[in-house]
């Protein structure tokens, strides 16, 4: 079972839904959105979804629009995600 199957579980038990946060690697910089995810874990997050910033976000609203527009003109990469994730989990 996945960590991700635990968490459902364990909410479904729980009779309630998974708090997840989202924040785009790289908004508003590559430290401060490590930072903020952080946060949110130890805020009692349930999940955080890593985001991506990636060049086309149309199907994603205004805010994350801005957010990841943002990233890539700071230089954010690929890799740095992956960074991201490591922290993160780290913690988690």
């Amino acid at each position: 079972m996945s960590r991700l199957d635990e968490l459902f579980t364990r909410c479904q038990t729980e009779n309630r839904a998974a708090l997840i946060g989202y924040l785009p690697v790289g908004f508003p910089s590559y430290d401060d959105s490590v930072a903020g995810m952080l946060a949110m874990v130890e805020g009692g997050v349930d999940a955080v979804e890593v985001g991506v910033p990636y060049t086309d976000p149309g199907m994603d609203g205004p805010v994350i629009q801005v957010a990841v527009d943002a990233a890539l003109r700071a230089g954010t990469r690929v890799a740095q995600v992956f960074d991201a994730v490591r922290a993160v989990s780290a913690h988690a």
